[in-house]
């Protein structure tokens, strides 16, 4: 159930459980609030209130992976066209994300573009190197030779950066 609280929208879900658990997602700014069966809409109305000071703090702070987009943001505002000038080529759409195995992904029929969020924390020269690799993939699907010799026509170095990639060195 929702409710309309001291100005917050509250998700309140009843439970079987003895305390009382508030919590405000850190990626959407949710506010939940899981409650025992039973609790009123006054009980519920007070807990809010007595932590409202707590909840709007945490309704303010941006998520890590908030902050993460929005730094991956900025150096790509030039990064991207500069690329996609160079090589000639054109993503139809980029996305950021936390990816666990890859830095990136590429859907040749779409022309949409994924980027690891954790570049974020990497030097430009990487960045790049995934952008020039994911942007090649518009022209060639798989890693075969053509596609490694596009790859390298744009960043020569690319095998040291992979390798740094990969074991941080």
């Amino acid at each position: 159930m929702r409710y309309q609280i001291e100005g917050f929208e509250v998700e309140v879900v009843y439970k079987k459980i003895k305390g009382i658990y508030l919590r405000v997602d850190p990626e959407d700014g949710t506010v939940r609030l899981h409650v025992p069966n039973g609790t009123t809409q006054e009980q519920i109305a007070q807990v809010v209130h007595d932590h409202r000071t707590w909840i709007a703090s945490r309704k303010k702070r941006p998520s890590a992976t908030e902050v993460q987009k929005e730094a991956m943001r900025e150096r790509l505002k030039s990064l991207i066209p500069y690329w996609e000038q160079t090589m000639g080529l054109r993503a139809s759409r980029y996305t950021l994300r936390s990816m666990r195995s890859r830095w990136g992904s590429c859907n040749p029929k779409t022309g949409h573009i994924t980027l690891n969020l954790e570049l974020a924390a990497l030097p430009e020269e990487c960045l790049s190197y995934v952008l020039v690799h994911e942007l090649s993939h518009l022209l060639y699907p798989g890693h075969d030779r053509n596609f490694w010799s596009h790859v390298e026509r744009y960043v020569p170095e690319w095998k040291r950066i992979r390798r740094y990639m990969r074991k941080g060195e």
